[in-house]
């Protein structure tokens, strides 16, 4: 029995996911942010070394909790989220 063509269409499609560190929840990775830690500076991917993503609720509301995450995970001393969020 063949599928509906409908059906064969979502199926095939494939969003790519990943975790946001602060939350760790799972999104499409067009709405995440996408920082890397360099000389324990937050930056924004310069496309080269490791990455991470973190959500649009975590910037906007967990401040506290970001920060604290950062400095445990990356050994980040500077934050300055807001702004790298606007780029």
């Amino acid at each position: 029995m063949e599928k509906p063509l409908n059906s064969a269409i979502i199926t095939d499609f494939k969003i790519t996911t990943r975790m946001c560190v602060v939350c760790r929840g799972r999104f499409p990775q067009k709405d995440l942010y996408r920082f890397q830690e360099k000389d324990r500076k937050l930056v924004s991917y310069t496309k080269t070394g490791r990455s991470f993503y973190i959500c649009t609720q975590c910037i906007k509301q967990e401040r506290k909790r970001l920060v604290k995450i950062l400095n445990g995970k990356f050994k980040i001393k500077q934050i300055n989220i807001e702004e790298l969020a606007k780029q």
